[in-house]
């Protein structure tokens, strides 16, 4: 099998570490957990840049440096042990115990020690003697361009079987518990147990590594008693299977994966991302198997559903592959791909494997056994995704995620009444552009019934200014005040009535949510005075221009008046007109009014269509 099939493999079938980092181990004293291969005693732990060549510089090349050779040797460099100096190769990979560079450090030989200041520890040595024994390896020693690539190939893979992320979980002997692992070396350093911890103690440090949560102070008396009583394990198993618990630990995870709701680019949200976040919490809540979680997670919406939720959680949990805060700015889409495919590489390395890759992008990883070659392999496996659809800012693709068939009828009955309600409104705009461009919002005061004040005719107190921004208004437009004022301005309407008798008193405005909900309003009338409070707020309700102000009898001339204050007002106060029409004369639509009301009803009902399209949505 092929190594990036093989780290492919690793990958999917989930024996990797990873789970266990992150949710812990089921806690018991009769098991210990422990990486195959792994002996403290008997291998000490090994890294070239870690342990040797630090060890090296410091203790060695003081001297012996291809710039100042003590004895013509060169530790600098493996070419340099290697060829050795007087005394020949300092290291002999046939019989690494014979190693001169070996035989200094340990000071077997009277006449070759080194350092000369002062032995190495023992751990020192010990290492020394292990990593001659792998070898003598040194990653510096020729790019992998310039080496064998069957030679780099048999090197990964030497550090492909021991790399510790990739090594099995082994369960010690059953009579090592925990306390007595740690006994021993506690004891060589000094070292004691603290006092056991109070119940109480215990169960707010439960509360907060399970849930992340502090007990309620009812819960921390109730579960004190239970504890004392030996009921550990029962407030586990009850935190174990609370929400909070899920929520938590879903954390680590989201963390870990790079969860997010937006991008960096402008703000950019993902309004579906909460999906994955959900899905993560449910698999903690449901105890899902690692290997189904993993499964999931890379190829979801190719594995098998018997059941429609079950398809809908797998196509979910492939949102694994689609976060990450990628550059869709990126003009160079084939660019923004390849970058895509190293963030997904990149956070499977992370999650799945313990360890990083995307390194490889640009070289043979220094530390971990992934070669460009492997990285490659694997990324050309990723490309084959689509996660991007592209556009000048591409866009992260979306797909409707698997129903049941009575929620596909819904869901179909749903879009076939949408486009039906967008057709309408299409129309219905169409209309009112009509309306708009035939009439240019004016009316004409000629087209009302009765005896009409418009608003430039009555007696201004105070500042007043005129407009005709809204429309549609009447006469030569509508006054409105300045409400930085605080001072009361009022406009006084007088009316020239022909004869007496009673007259229904209207007054038009021009309506907006800014203006003031309750206009002092006063009439004078034969039988007195009048105060009533308007709306401005709100639409007019008589011929979409007026509201009436009531029906008052009048004497003949300018006896009577309507006075419009802005007396407490809190928001704009407008006139625009003030009509008297003679109570018993049948109303009159003209062309005028009637055309303004049909482009107010138009106007209603694109407002209707909106709102149900809204509601659909």
């Amino acid at each position: 099998m092929p190594r990036h099939r093989r780290l492919l493999w690793l990958i999917i079938t989930g024996t990797l570490t990873a789970w266990t980092l992150i949710v812990g181990l089921p806690a018991n004293n009769q098991t210990h957990i422990c990486y195959a291969g792994q002996n403290p005693d008997s291998q000490p732990e090994l890294d070239f840049e870690t342990h040797i060549r630090p060890l090296l510089v410091e203790k060695c090349q003081s001297c012996h440096t291809s710039d100042e050779k003590s004895g013509g040797l060169d530790l600098s460099s493996a070419t340099g042990w290697k060829t050795g100096g007087d005394s020949g190769p300092a290291i002999n990979l046939e019989v690494p115990a014979q190693s001169l560079l070996l035989k200094a450090v340990d000071y077997q030989d009277p006449h070759l020690q080194m350092p000369p200041d002062g032995k190495l520890s023992d751990r020192e040595i010990e290492r020394i003697r292990a990593w001659i024994a792998r070898g003598a390896f040194d990653p510096r020693e020729a790019p992998a361009s310039q080496m064998p690539i069957d030679d780099f190939s048999h090197r990964s893979t030497q550090l492909l079987q021991s790399h510790w992320a990739y090594q099995p979980l082994l369960v010690a002997p059953t009579h090592a518990s925990i306390d007595q692992l740690l006994a021993e070396p506690q004891q060589a350093a000094g070292l004691s147990f603290n006092p056991s911890a109070t119940a109480e103690t215990l169960v707010r440090r439960l509360f907060f590594d399970v849930t992340g949560l502090p007990a309620a102070p009812d819960e921390l008396v109730f579960w004190s008693q239970k504890i004392e009583q030996g009921e550990y394990e029962t407030l586990v198993d009850h935190l174990l299977s609370s929400p909070a618990y899920a929520e938590h630990f879903a954390r680590h995870w989201l963390d870990l994966v790079r969860y997010a709701e937006s991008l960096t680019l402008r703000g950019l949200t993902l309004p579906h991302a909460w999906r994955y976040r959900d899905y993560v919490v449910s698999a903690f809540q449901q105890d899902m198997g690692y290997d189904q979680f993993i499964h999931e997670q890379l190829a979801g919406d190719l594995l098998e559903a018997d059941h429609h939720l079950d398809r809908a959680r797998q196509e979910i949990a492939t949102t694994f592959l689609a976060l990450g805060n990628s550059n869709l700015e990126e003009q160079d889409k084939i660019q923004l791909e390849m970058d895509i495919v190293d963030e997904q590489l990149n956070v499977i390395g992370h999650a799945f494997l313990g360890q990083t890759i995307t390194c490889a992008r640009c070289h043979d990883h220094k530390f971990d056994p992934i070669s460009t070659k492997d990285y490659y392999a694997l990324a050309g496996i990723f490309a084959n995704l689509k996660v991007v659809n592209h556009a000048n800012v591409s866009t992260v693709i979306t797909r409707t995620l698997a129903i049941s068939d009575d929620e596909r009828a819904v869901f179909e009955a749903l879009d076939h009444r949408k486009n039906e309600l967008t057709k309408a409104r299409k129309k219905l705009a169409n209309e009112l552009d009509t309306f708009s461009e035939q009439h240019n919002g004016q009316i004409q005061l000629s087209d009302l019934q009765g005896i009409v004040i418009d608003s430039d005719e009555a007696i201004r107190v105070g500042s007043w200014k005129q407009s005709t921004h809204l429309k549609p208004f009447l006469g030569s437009g509508y006054l409105y005040d300045n409400k930085s004022e605080k001072s009361e301005k009022t406009l006084t309407f007088l009316p020239d009535l022909k004869s007496p008798g009673e007259y229904d008193v209207r007054l038009a405005y021009s309506a907006h949510p800014d203006r003031a909900t309750a206009v002092l309003v006063r009439l004078l009338h034969a039988e007195g005075d009048t105060e009533i409070f308007v709306d401005q707020s709100q639409p007019a309700a008589v011929d979409q221009f007026f509201v009436s102000l009531g029906r008052y009898r009048f004497e003949a001339g300018n006896q009577g008046a309507v006075i419009v204050s802005s007396l407490g007002a809190k928001g704009y106060v407008t006139a625009d007109a003030v009509q008297f029409v003679p109570v018993g004369i049948p109303p009159v639509k003209r062309t005028s009014i009637a055309s303004t009301s049909q482009e107010t009803e138009l106007k209603f009902q694109i407002q209707q269509t909106d709102h149900e399209l809204s509601q659909i949505t």
